[in-house]
């Protein structure tokens, strides 16, 4: 499902959509900080590691550490590295609404999804 402009209420399937859709930016932030969150992030991104993939050159994934505790999680088991390695750019816990993007984005037509 994706969420057409104007209110999350207008979704759609993303099959549906009349053309494709380019993603500028993905925000994987680490709501409540759990450590499951972490194991999905590594295991995907692992995945594409394995197929020669990464974030593709233009867009960004942003990845939030929910805490410190959750950081260091990551850091002893490898994650840091793999998420490293796939073009994640990782930020430390902040205070902000998830719809707060980490940077300011040039204009309304940034396309990003979380």
């Amino acid at each position: 499902m994706v969420a057409l402009p104007g209110d999350p209420r207008n979704g759609i399937p993303i099959t549906e959509l009349p053309e494709e859709v380019r993603i500028d930016a993905a925000l994987w932030l680490g709501t409540g900080g759990k450590m499951a969150d972490m194991d999905m992030y590594a295991e995907v991104l692992e995945q594409a590691l394995q197929q020669g993939r990464r974030v593709a050159p233009g867009v960004h994934l942003y990845l939030q550490f929910g805490s410190q505790k959750i950081k260091q999680y990551a850091r002893e088991r490898g994650y840091i590295e793999i998420f490293e390695l796939a073009g994640a750019e990782l930020m430390t816990h902040r205070v902000a609404p998830v719809s707060t993007p980490p940077r300011r984005f040039a204009s309304a037509e940034t396309v990003t999804v979380s």
